[in-house]
């Protein structure tokens, strides 16, 4: 029995010696590396073979025969439009054009330096590390970085924040951080702006911590990461994912001052130097936002198109407008399976809009704030990431669920978050809570009382119950093809038990155990990105236009546009990300149409009589009608690109271009009348 008994605590006492904090409590550089660096090896193997999860290949459908051989596993995403149908295709754009700082695809150009993440020649794509390697790396290794910079990096700080605030716990740290990443809110998002905010949420508050327990120079290198990410969120101007993270860390930070670093002397001398010790955040956070602002004065113009726009320009949303249905949604993580055939209409309008986290760790909340009043009655003090989560939670919270207050919400910028996307902080918060759980349990041999666990368990299911009852009896297809949910629900409730208990590494290894198979389920394995310019109907586009330059038209849907842009040619398809002015003078001299092309939309074009008369099918659609006789065609139009044939006067076929499912593509050149 001995002898077993020197087996066993032999690999645990080197263990315990490997995972030793620092003398200021904070983890070793060897604990505090390890993780990132296997997340680096890995993505220089997925980069290198080209592996991504684009979904880009959906664009083959009816163009070629057979199999994909880009393909690994999985199926491209039809939902993803976002990044196969906009982002990807813009990029290709720019790949043909030279990487240029104004994309010449509309008549007049587009700023590629502002939206859809374009890699450009631009200074402020050093600022954009997922764009970086296009300046190095063939198309398809550039495409899988863009694709997989954001979301190791994401792993990367939430492994840095985790182990700061458990150091003894690194490979706890690293299931949570990985859980993180393949929440299926991330996975149905997957953009880089999706990323960045949260990434830098994690930095500045690893920053913020080191700051207040560690006098190591190293605090200076997280304040220089926290202001280059600064920058870098702030590029990606997604407003409605920034504000809700910026406030989780402003909480976090307000905690610090008021209940960081030493508590005696009086209050305004305890600031003072509260302030003093996060300086290298601060200096940080101010070099980033002047690099910020630097950004956004050199391309105004561009901006304020953007912000002037009729949509989504200046949208306001009112506070407490967090209803049942959207409740419903931000609670249906069990029910995750269903996004994958986008069957959602029991959760919300898509798989994307649909999306959200398992918050097993903020089902645990009680915990949290049983340890707080135990630490406030026994020395007053409070944890500082404890007291911003919990606050963070309740501000949000607030302007979620409680109507009233529009002003002060407008103030605080929190009206310009769309309510659905507020499931980024709860994302968040539910990471922090558990580590913050992790913080109070390891400075105390108290625990909870067994009832924090069943309150945590009962929360969690009685969240699925709402959901569950909500969806049950108008919603059926939604349940049978979330066949799973039962398991998923009750990994969801042990989970949150656990975390409450709190038995950290059980908890975070059932947590991966049910969120990473949600999650790696949503988007394919690719190999590079599908390229129109390589199919037959790409290389006939830049056939002619290499005969006889001139300014595009697409007509019809199925993708038109994207060969278009893709080809890098000049026509008047593809989403716009504010309306370029030269391109809509020549469209719509007069200005009568304004309203209906002035916003962030896609242009399409349908056959038509007379000069273009526009509609929007929806917000962020512009269908246009062309007749090639018009004045505006005429004028403005060379060439033409149509998925049916078009029978009008001013036409004169080019080429037929016939594909794998029997559809024919048309190229014809304008032929004015008279």
């Amino acid at each position: 029995m001995r002898s077993l008994r020197r087996l066993v605590d032999r690999p645990r006492s080197a263990w315990g010696r490997l995972v030793e904090p620092r003398a200021d409590g904070m983890p070793r550089f060897r604990v505090l590396l390890s993780f990132p660096v296997l997340l680096v090896l890995a993505g220089i193997v997925l980069v290198g073979l080209g592996l991504n999860g684009t979904s880009s290949g959906i664009l083959r459908d009816g163009l070629e025969a057979g199999p994909d051989p880009q393909l690994v596993s999985g199926e491209p995403q039809p939902i993803r439009s976002d990044e196969y149908n906009v982002q990807i295709v813009w990029v290709i754009s720019q790949i043909e054009q030279g990487l240029p700082v104004r994309n010449e695809a509309f008549p007049g150009g587009m700023d590629a330096t502002v939206q859809n993440d374009l890699p450009s020649t631009d200074w402020s794509t050093a600022f954009r590390p997922h764009l970086v390697p296009f300046f190095f790396l063939p198309a398809d290794q550039a495409v899988a970085a863009r694709w997989w910079i954001p979301g190791l990096a994401l792993m990367a700080a939430a492994f840095a924040f985790a182990v700061t605030m458990m150091p003894r716990r690194p490979v706890t740290a690293a299931l949570l951080s990985v859980a993180l990443f393949y929440s299926p809110f991330f996975q149905w998002w997957y953009l880089p702006i999706t990323f960045w905010p949260v990434v830098w949420a994690l930095t500045v508050m690893t920053a913020l911590v080191w700051c207040f327990r560690s006098r190591s120079r190293f605090r200076w290198v997280l304040a220089g990461a926290s202001g280059y990410l600064t920058a870098t969120m702030a590029m990606g101007i997604y407003v409605p994912f920034i504000v809700p993270c910026v406030y989780v860390v402003a909480a976090v930070a307000v905690g610090h001052l008021f209940f960081g670093g030493d508590r005696s002397g009086p209050l305004g001398r305890r600031l003072l130097a509260n302030v003093r010790r996060a300086v290298p955040v601060l200096v940080g956070g101010a070099a980033g936002g002047v690099v910020a602002v630097v950004w956004v004065a050199t391309r105004l113009e561009t901006v304020r198109a953007l912000l002037g726009t009729v949509y989504p320009g200046q949208r306001s949303e009112a506070t407490g407008s967090m209803g049942y249905p959207n409740v419903v949604g931000a609670l249906g993580a069990p029910f995750s399976r269903a996004l994958e055939d986008n069957v959602t209409s029991g959760l919300g309008a898509n798989s994307s809009e649909t999306s959200t986290f398992f918050l097993m760790g903020l089902l645990a909340l009680g915990t949290l704030v049983w340890f707080l009043v135990r630490s406030w009655r026994d020395d007053r003090t409070l944890d500082p990431v404890a007291v911003g989560v919990l606050a963070a939670v309740v501000l949000l919270g607030a302007f979620a669920l409680v109507p009233g207050w529009d002003g002060l919400a407008k103030v605080l910028q929190l009206d310009r978050v769309k309510i659905d996307r507020i499931r980024i902080a709860l994302g968040l918060a539910s990471f922090v809570v558990p580590l913050a759980i992790a913080r109070q349990a390891d400075r105390t041999t108290r625990r909870p009382p067994f009832a924090y666990s069943l309150l945590a368990a009962v929360a969690a299911a009685g969240a699925t119950a709402v959901v569950y009852a909500s969806i049950r009896t108008v919603d059926q297809p939604t349940l049978a093809a979330a066949a799973d949910w039962k398991w998923l629900a009750l990994g969801t409730v042990v989970a949150a038990a656990l975390f409450a208990r709190p038995w950290m590494f059980v908890g975070s290894l059932v947590t991966a155990l049910v969120v990473v198979p949600v999650g790696s389920a949503v988007n394919p394995v690719y190999r590079g990105v599908y390229d129109l310019n390589e199919t037959t109907v790409g290389q006939a586009v830049n056939d002619v236009e290499d005969a006889d330059p001139g300014t595009w038209v697409g007509v019809g849907t199925r993708y038109v546009a994207d060969f278009l842009i893709e080809a890098g040619v000049e026509g008047y398809n593809g989403v716009q990300t504010s309306p370029p002015e030269e391109m809509w003078e020549s469209i719509d001299p007069s200005g009568r149409y304004e309203d209906r092309w002035n916003r962030l939309a896609n242009v399409s074009w349908v056959p038509g009589d007379g000069e273009p008369t526009i509609s929007n099918p929806a917000s962020d659609q512009i269908q246009l009608t062309f007749d090639s006789c018009s004045t505006f065609a005429g004028e403005h139009v060379e060439h033409v690109l149509s998925d049916a044939p078009l029978e009008q006067a001013c036409l004169v076929e080019d080429r037929a271009v016939t594909v794998a499912d029997g559809g024919t593509f048309y190229l014809y050149s304008v032929q004015p009348a008279g």
